[in-house]
C-alpha cells in the first residue's frame, strides 16, 4: 500500500512539473528583407551587406584628443641662381665613357688664380655682415674656355649683384685645350665649385 501511494504521488509530480513549463517557443525567424525581382535598370554593382544585428550600435571607444597642428618653419628662402654668358651652349658630342675623373687639382689651381677677384666682389656687399657660401656650375669646352656661369647663394644676404660680379670674374679662367680623343671619350668636363665667403677677422 506504500509503495502504491509513493508511485501514484510520483505521477503527480511528474504531471504537474510538466503542466508548470511553458509551451516552447516556435524559433524566431530571422530578420528578412523584402525580396522584389530585379529590374534591368538596377545597378549591376553589388550591395555590401553589414553583419551587425538590426537595432544595435557599435561601441563608441574613447578615442584619444586630436592633437593641434604643429606650425612647420618655412623652409630658408634662397636666392635664385644668377648666369652670365651664352643663353644657349653648343650641344655635346656622344662620348664613349659614362663618367671620367679628371684631376681635381688641375681644374682647382685655375680657379684659386681669381680668388683675390672674387674676393674683391665680396666686400660689395650691401650687408658688411655677409657670410655664406656660393656655388658655381659651369663647363669647359674643348678649347678650355667657359661659355656660360651660374652661380647660387647660399643666403640672401650674397645680393645678386655680388653674384653675378663673381660668376664674370669666373668666365675669365681659361683651361687647357683637349685633344679630340679625350672629349670623344670622356666628353666635356661639368664642374660644380663651392666657394665660402668670410670676414677675414672670422
Amino acid at each position: 500500500m506504500q509503495a502504491g501511494l509513493w508511485l501514484v504521488v510520483g505521477m503527480l509530480l511528474q504531471a504537474c512539473s510538466a503542466r508548470s513549463q511553458p509551451p516552447p517557443r516556435a524559433p524566431r525567424a530571422p530578420d528578412m528583407i523584402p525580396h522584389r525581382e530585379a529590374s534591368p535598370h538596377d545597378d549591376e554593382t553589388p550591395l555590401s551587406v553589414s553583419t551587425q544585428p538590426v537595432g544595435e550600435e557599435e561601441p563608441t571607444w574613447p578615442r584619444k584628443p586630436t592633437p593641434p597642428p604643429q606650425e612647420v618653419a618655412p623652409p630658408p628662402v634662397r636666392p635664385a641662381p644668377v648666369c652670365v654668358g651664352d643663353a644657349t651652349l653648343p650641344k655635346e658630342k656622344p662620348h664613349r665613357a659614362a663618367c671620367c675623373y679628371p684631376a681635381r687639382e688641375l681644374f682647382a689651381q685655375p680657379i684659386r688664380a681669381v680668388f683675390p677677384e672674387l674676393r674683391a666682389c665680396y666686400e660689395r656687399a650691401r650687408d658688411a655682415d655677409a657670410e655664406g657660401t656660393v656655388a658655381f656650375k659651369f663647363r669647359v669646352e674643348q678649347d678650355g674656355r667657359i661659355l656660360r656661369v651660374c652661380g647660387a647663394a647660399d643666403t640672401p644676404l650674397l645680393d645678386d649683384d655680388v653674384v653675378r660680379c663673381m660668376a664674370e670674374r669666373l668666365r675669365t679662367v681659361r683651361y687647357d685645350a683637349r685633344t679630340d680623343g679625350d672629349v670623344a671619350l670622356c666628353g666635356l668636363i661639368q664642374i660644380l665649385y663651392p666657394v665660402r665667403f668670410t670676414h677675414e677677422g672670422n
